[in-house]
């Protein structure tokens, strides 16, 4: 191994690799870094929104985390031209995310897929509160299975009961 680590050319503890390494600071080699990456010079502030709010949803983040003090600091450390929006901003943005996908979806589904499975989930919290999901499941010209939420909403025990005996009629 020593005989290999004397000769290969890659190896940074070399004696002249030392003193390449030292001839050079450590800013510049993180300023060429940087510099060279394609992306530093390219801010999108829509591009970062809309990664934000697919964050939210994705890990399920409460909307009030946005508006975190370590959690600004944090965004404004990483970029800070970009403009962390308020709790309510993030809502609307999701809701307008939600509208465009569904679109989407409906288009996606007429007009490639004519058999769909749907399946409603219904269940109540320990607090009383009763929710319901509607999920629609498809399997792709691969036999990969995919699922879809269409609507998930909090509801009263009574709206519940009603979609039951609306979906045994339908």
């Amino acid at each position: 191994m020593h005989a290999h680590l004397k000769r290969c050319k890659d190896n940074l503890d070399k004696d002249g690799n030392k003193r390449q390494k030292s001839a050079l600071s450590s800013t510049a080699i993180v300023e060429a870094n940087v510099s060279s990456s394609p992306s530093y010079a390219k801010f999108d502030q829509e591009a970062c929104h809309n990664e934000l709010v697919k964050m939210f949803v994705v890990i399920g983040l409460p909307f009030y985390f946005v508006e975190n003090e370590i959690f600004r600091k944090f965004l404004s450390l990483l970029q800070p031209r970009f403009s962390v929006p308020s709790r309510i901003a993030l809502v609307r943005h999701i809701l307008t995310l939600w509208d465009t996908e569904r679109t989407n979806l409906k288009k996606f589904l007429s007009e490639h897929y004519q058999r769909v499975c749907l399946t409603i989930d219904m269940w109540s919290s320990s607090q009383g509160m009763s929710f319901m999901c509607l999920t629609v499941h498809f399997v792709d010209n691969n036999w990969k299975l995919h699922k879809k939420i269409l609507i998930f909403f909090k509801s009263q025990a009574i709206q519940l009961r009603l979609w039951l005996k609306l979906l045994n009629y339908a």
